[in-house]
């Protein structure tokens, strides 16, 4: 079982496939604010929700990055340590 790491010589797509993904998430944040948006002319308290759940993904975000650089750091040490 081979491990590849984010930095190795194969790229998992080209860039006019990522274009495609980008455009569709900028469209999906821009719905998504939209409806927040109507829904605070109706609730104006909705904000402090929208600041809560941003605040837990804000951490939850941290957490992946700050751990998946650790393990990838860790597994690659190993790797070279094994051959």
């Amino acid at each position: 079982m081979t491990t590849r790491f984010p930095g190795s010589s194969r790229r998992s797509g080209s860039p006019r496939r990522n274009g495609g993904t980008w455009v569709a998430l900028i469209a999906l944040l821009l719905i998504a604010g939209s409806l927040i948006g109507i829904t605070s002319l109706i609730m104006p308290q909705i904000l402090g929700l929208v600041l809560v759940v941003a605040g837990f993904l804000f951490f939850i975000v941290l957490h992946y990055f700050t751990w998946g650089q650790w393990l990838t750091r860790y597994l690659e040490e190993n790797s070279q340590e094994d051959e």
